[in-house]
């Protein structure tokens, strides 16, 4: 009898064994780190997504990051991810381990972009993203003229950029050595004519530059002394944008022939020395400032972005020249929905005046010294400005001293030019001339230029001092 019930029991017991606890699967596992979690449950990761849309508009590239996700037992770096951008049911990116993507929408629209996550037990979390985005304001342009390279160890000029077709030096859409061949005297930004890039490059070693605005006794060129660029995704300069001295011709006295004319707020050339006078003359008056309140200059809006000449330097005897004016710096004007310069050079500066010049010889000819040209004027536009330090100029130059030492009792020297005038300020007055027999007297020293405008409007980073900002 105690036998039989023995086995009663034991065969009780495996009833209760295998009846109230089922083996585990292999899928929940509590005991296998590679099957489930240790709570006995098995979930899907959990998916953070951050993405900025602080500038929702066309062609902005949005970076989705996912690296915030996580999942209790797989590893952040072998989660895998694939996305569907308009959530058409085609999946643009396939699986893959990577957690930061970007990518950039070319139509203005709403947009629902679908994103999935899996881990190493192919549990799947899914989240959908709503992405508005907008039309780029006009002046970032159309991006009709595609993407351009400056190639490095080239100087380009822009406007044969955009008016040739075989231009040496640049990469566009067209090809290797190719301009844009929108056909010659086109480029014309005074009236809206000008480069509408998608991306604009300068690359390090390469030289973007324009041809001058004014040149002497010539007519002004509209066209030309400025670097008008629009980019609708990204400029970048990482070479040298070079628009020295291609503003207004700096002015050249004549005794009996006046000087050239240098533009708005050209500076004056010094007052000639009459023959058989052999004192002291008033220096060149400084140049106006053009654009500034309550002193008008021809055509303000546009003459106010290009420097003028300085003043030429008188002379001592009629049938010379004064020393030359420097030249005034020309334009930068870029709008880009990114800019970043931070390697790379932009300048706009007045050129210095030339130094005068005496011969030793019976006419006892000595002319004065050249004011400095002013500085032009940078002008960014840009979402998201990346800025180098120091890395724009607009200074103006420099006005010439007297330069040839050979001032000897009987030398005098004619006065020494006004410099340019800028956008924002006066040039500086020349110096009156020497006095017959003072070997120590003043000379002529020209006037400096006075300093352009830079101006960067917008988000910007990476400047120590700021530029101003509109």
């Amino acid at each position: 009898m105690k036998a039989v019930v023995l086995f009663a029991l034991t065969s009780l017991a495996a009833v209760i064994i295998t009846g109230c606890f089922p083996q585990p699967s292999a899928r929940n596992n509590p005991f296998d780190p590679g099957a489930g979690n240790y709570s006995g449950g098995d979930k899907p990761p959990t998916l953070v997504l951050s993405l900025d849309t602080n500038a929702s508009y066309e062609e902005h590239m949005f970076q989705f990051d996912l690296r915030g996700s996580s999942d209790d037992f797989t590893d952040n770096s072998q989660l895998q991810v694939q996305i569907d951008w308009q959530n058409d049911g085609m999946w643009d990116v396939a699986w893959t381990n990577g957690l930061v993507h970007t990518h950039s929408f070319s139509t203005p629209a709403a947009y629902t972009v679908r994103i999935q996550m899996r881990d190493s037990r192919t549990n799947i979390a899914t989240k959908n993203v709503s992405v508005t985005v907008s039309a780029l304001p006009a002046q970032y342009g159309d991006g009709s003229d595609s993407n351009i390279t400056v190639v490095s160890g080239n100087t380009v000029s822009v406007d044969d950029i955009y008016n040739l077709d075989s231009v040496i030096g640049v990469i566009t859409y067209r090809g290797t050595n190719k301009g844009l061949n929108h056909g010659a005297g086109t480029y014309q930004p005074k009236t809206g004519v000008f480069i509408q890039a998608k991306t604009f490059i300068v690359e390090s070693g390469a030289t973007l530059t324009a041809k001058k605005h004014k040149t002497d006794g010539g007519a002004t060129n509209e066209a030309y002394g400025i670097v008008w660029i629009a980019a609708r995704a990204m400029f970048s300069n990482a070479g040298l944008l070079d628009l020295n001295g291609k503003g207004f011709n700096g002015g050249s006295m004549r005794f009996s022939g006046g000087f050239f004319a240098t533009g708005p707020g050209n500076g004056g050339s010094g007052t000639p020395q009459p023959t058989g006078d052999h004192m002291n003359t008033a220096g060149g008056t400084a140049g106006a400032s053009c654009g500034s309140t309550g002193i008008p200059c021809t055509n303000a809006a546009w003459d106010a972005i290009f420097g003028s000449g300085g003043g030429g330097g008188g002379n001592f005897y009629d049938g010379s020249d004064g020393a030359r004016g420097g030249d005034g710096g020309g334009a930068v004007r870029i709008y880009a929905v990114a800019f970043d310069t931070a390697t790379g050079l932009i300048q706009c500066g007045g050129l210095d005046g030339a130094k005068g010049v005496s011969y030793d010889n019976s006419g006892y000819i000595a002319t004065g010294c050249g004011g400095g040209g002013a500085g032009g004027t940078i002008y960014i536009e840009s979402m998201n400005a990346r800025l180098g330090t120091s890395k724009m100029s607009c200074a103006g130059g420099i006005g010439s001293n007297y330069g040839d030492p050979i001032i000897q009792s009987d030398y005098t020297t004619g006065c020494g030019g006004g410099a340019g005038g800028g956008n924002r300020s006066a040039g500086g007055a020349g110096y009156a001339g020497g006095k017959l027999g003072d070997s120590t007297g003043p000379g002529s020293k020209g006037g400096n230029g006075s300093l352009g405008r830079i101006h960067v409007v917008g988000t910007y980073t990476g400047s120590t001092g700021a530029p101003p900002i509109e």
